[in-house]
């Protein structure tokens, strides 16, 4: 009988040390999942990393979506093939930075090569909340203007109702 017990003890002490509380994903584990999510077109695992609401930001303009406006724009996004790389990821303090080149068949016709962002990420009880662009590496905004120009041409005189 001592022994059923003592085992019995022993059992449910090995079961509750098992049990501990998941831990909270790091920001980083955050970042890279974020990307990960978006490399496979998974929206799903997107918005699991996302908070209720997600703020873009570039130079001085600022866009709040809800996660159902966000999908809007993820889904459009997609319509692109886009494939991202993540090159450098640092937690700096309360917030991530990140490097990431994207790519998708909009940016190669406009600039053939990727377009490498730094970005730095703010969250929200665990979850991405703020992204803004800090800067871009080698993008060339003269070759970008000047093959949307010809895009915009050529659409103009063959689909005039665009």
């Amino acid at each position: 009988m001592k022994t059923r017990f003592s085992c019995l003890i022993v059992l449910c002490i090995v079961l509750t040390s098992n049990c501990s509380p998941e831990k909270e994903a790091s920001h980083t584990q955050v970042i890279e999942a974020y990307f990960n999510a978006l490399n496979h077109a998974d929206f799903g695992a997107v918005a699991d990393q996302l908070a209720d609401t997600v703020v873009f930001g570039e130079g001085e303009y600022l866009t709040t979506y809800s996660l159902a406006e966000y999908q809007i724009w993820w889904q459009w996004d997609s319509v692109f093939q886009p494939e991202y790389t993540l090159l450098d990821v640092k937690e700096v303090g309360e917030t991530v930075e990140a490097k990431f080149a994207k790519q998708d068949v909009r940016i190669r016709y406009l600039h053939q090569d990727p377009v490498i962002n730094l970005v730095r990420y703010s969250f929200k009880e665990g979850k991405l909340h703020r992204s803004v662009i800090l800067s871009y590496e080698g993008f060339d905004d003269e070759r970008w203007r000047a093959n949307r120009e010809v895009l915009v041409n050529w659409a103009a005189e063959h689909h005039p109702e665009l």
